[in-house]
């Protein structure tokens, strides 16, 4: 007969209690005892059946606090580069998206001026303007060739904000600006080499992660959400917009006015 005092007995429930209220140092003995008691030979089939679901109860719980104690930690240990990486990004994506907004602007009045032009009332207008009129045709390719040029950088900046913002949370983050000159490949071990592309290729694959679910506007952190300051609240299941305001930008400006390490190098990060 099992001691008074053990938790495992030969009866067809479990406590849990205990090994719960422990985390997981108690869970993990609790499964020691009922793998043990397990390995009797003709124990009753509803004692067996009750330890089997607690042993499976308790993986499952087991992997839930591990990964919960995997997410404290990293939240620690990376935070301080991901806040610097995040500024840098914010930066990145406030300079892109006022650029592409004056490119907007300055493109909207070149059109303006253009079709005025081609729409002179009479033929001494017309030539009156005929050269200012090529100038501003010429104006207008180049602008929608910059435009379209800025638009993709602004995506990209998109992207790499949302990466920092929704790195998956159980895993080791990978520094979206570490650089590795390739010259110094002949310096490294092949293992520290292969490494390397493992780490590249994971972070492309977030990536890519990150671009395709920000296409379907399905990113738990916004890009809005930082920018108004809210980046400790999921999206919006209604939300549609990703922050590309220029009032939305602004207001961060204030914010990041008043922290006094503007001056961090952008080469600080390593993987």
């Amino acid at each position: 007969m099992a001691g008074k005092g053990r938790e495992t007995s030969t009866t067809a429930s479990v406590d849990l209690t205990k090994a719960l209220m422990h985390g997981s140092s108690g869970i993990k003995k609790k499964l020691r005892d009922i793998k043990r008691l397990l390995s009797r030979d003709n124990l009753p089939a509803d004692v067996k059946i009750a330890n089997e679901r607690a042993l499976k109860t308790l993986t499952l719980e087991l992997n839930k606090v591990q990964n919960d104690q995997r997410v404290k930690l990293n939240a620690q240990r990376y935070h301080k580069v991901r806040f610097f990486e995040k500024k840098k990004a914010v930066r990145f994506y406030k300079k892109s998206l006022k650029t592409v907004n004056e490119l907007e602007s300055e493109l909207l009045i070149s059109e303006k001026s253009v079709t005025k032009i081609e729409n002179a009332d009479t033929d001494a207008d017309a030539d009156a303007e005929n050269q200012s009129s090529e100038t501003n045709v010429r104006s207008v390719k180049e602008l929608k060739k910059l435009l379209k040029k800025e638009k993709r950088i602004l995506e990209h900046c998109k992207i790499d904000l949302g990466y920092i913002l929704n790195f998956p949370k159980g895993e080791k983050y990978i520094s979206l600006y570490a650089k590795t000159e390739t010259s110094n490949f002949k310096d490294m071990s092949r293992k520290a080499i292969e490494g390397l592309k493992k780490t590249n290729a994971k972070r492309e694959e977030i990536k890519k992660m990150i671009a395709d679910k920000l296409s379907k506007n399905e990113l738990e952190f916004t890009i809005e959400n930082e920018i108004n300051g809210n980046n400790n609240v999921p999206k919006s299941k209604n939300s549609t917009n990703n922050g590309t305001t220029t009032a939305n930008v602004d207001d961060v400006e204030e914010t990041e006015n008043k922290e006094n390490n503007e001056g961090e190098e952008d080469d600080f990060f390593e993987s």
